[in-house]
């Protein structure tokens, strides 16, 4: 289990086991325990930023009713920094659900995941920087 504070500064536990799986599955057709796509379920759901916050909601929802929060109130608390921390509770609670051998893989492929993404935003700060304006 993972914990992250959100924008509005409410605490959310992020605990993946098979009934998240299955919600998160039957709300939106994604299946993030597929065998063949778990590394590429961590990659999807790093740059595809709705679908992390619809599985977040999937994952929380039963947490969010019965503090009476809707998904749309649940979803405004995910900007900025706060969004980046549920980003990374949610990585680490995905790796640690799975089995010891498992977990190392997805724990390197996050570790690469993330320094991709960080030279992708180096260069396009390197490419804005150089920059001129035409006159």
């Amino acid at each position: 289990m993972a914990v992250y504070i959100d924008q509005n500064k409410r605490e959310w536990n992020i605990h993946i086991d098979i009934a998240a799986c299955k919600r998160v599955k039957k709300d939106l057709n994604f299946d993030i325990l597929s065998v063949d796509d778990a590394g590429n379920a961590l990659t999807k759901l790093s740059t595809d930023f709705v679908l992390l916050a619809d599985v977040l909601w999937s994952i929380a929802r039963p947490e969010a009713e019965k503090r009476h929060i809707s998904e749309e109130d649940f979803l405004k608390g995910l900007e900025g920094d706060a969004f980046e921390k549920a980003i990374e509770a949610f990585a680490k609670a995905y790796i640690d659900f799975f089995p010891h051998k498992r977990r190392e893989v997805l724990a390197q492929a996050w570790k690469k995941i993330n320094a991709i993404q960080e030279i992708a935003l180096e260069r396009a700060k390197e490419q804005i920087e150089a920059a001129t304006l035409g006159n």
